[in-house]
């Protein structure tokens, strides 16, 4: 049980139904000796507009992350499935009897592994990659191009290694280019705007039990629904950051054929 994450929903929840009986509240005082003949009628209309004008901008921008979200997910995979296909072309090329020369590619393979599982995950939370990864990754690079083939399948085998490692890097930056975006920080003036706004115009529904009931209903739900924006906004930390359970795996089918 992630308990983090239940109490983040479970605060996020509760701030959001404080906040929207306290604004019921204060805006009822305020205007409940100036209601109209047709004040009720009005404000149904305007609570059904905005409602779902409301609805409308936290559908969009909750796609926009979760579509992010699954990006990292896609992007890890196809990285990981690259630097997948250097090592075990790593392995062939040792049948070549060039072992001397391929084990230490090999072992900065594994240590480059360790570092996007490691520093990397830190490093992409406040939207950068870490020095070592580079480092790493330029090490592979250049010993993949000092490789010396012998015969045609050497050769095949060095230029399809050079070309998935270019893979790795073209993929790592754009995990890069993903934890730098940040949504425009007017949107979420929008939609708190927006959650108010359809709070207000129920001042004119009396206070009790079914109406304060459903006003919390409302504010139960967007407190979900924004706490979730909110976390998967930065999808390298917090209760909802991705899992890196692929290059785990990865690294542990390294272990097993380097044994």
């Amino acid at each position: 049980m992630n308990t983090p994450l239940l109490l983040g929903v479970l605060i996020s929840m509760l701030v959001c139904v404080f906040l929207t009986l306290i604004c019921y509240g204060v805006t009822r005082k305020l205007l409940i000796s100036r209601i109209g003949e047709d004040s009720e009628m009005l404000s149904g209309r305007i609570v059904t507009r905005l409602g779902a004008l409301h609805a409308l901008i936290l559908a969009l921008m909750f796609a926009q992350e979760m579509a992010d979200y699954r990006d990292i997910s896609r992007i890890v995979s196809k990285e990981a499935s690259a630097i997948s296909d250097v090592y075990e072309s790593l392995q062939e090329y040792d049948e070549e009897n060039q072992q001397s020369k391929t084990t230490a590619i090999s072992n900065l393979i594994v240590d480059y592994v360790k570092t996007a599982l490691e520093a990397d995950r830190i490093a992409l939370a406040e939207a950068r990659l870490s020095n070592q990864t580079w480092i790493n990754y330029h090490r592979i690079n250049r010993q993949l191009r000092n490789l010396q083939p012998t015969n045609n399948n050497q050769e095949y085998l060095r230029a399809q290694m050079l070309k998935d490692w270019d893979i790795v890097s073209e993929f790592h930056q754009r995990l890069r280019s993903i934890a730098e975006y940040e949504a425009p920080g007017f949107f979420w003036i929008v939609i708190i705007t927006g959650f108010f706004a359809v709070v207000i115009p129920c001042y004119i529904y009396s206070p009790n039990i079914a109406n304060l009931a459903m006003l919390s209903i409302y504010a139960v739900f967007n407190g979900l629904v924004m706490y979730v924006i909110f976390s998967i906004a930065n999808p390298f930390t917090g209760p909802l950051a991705t899992d890196s359970h692929i290059l785990v795996y990865l690294l542990k089918m390294m272990g097993s054929t380097a044994m």
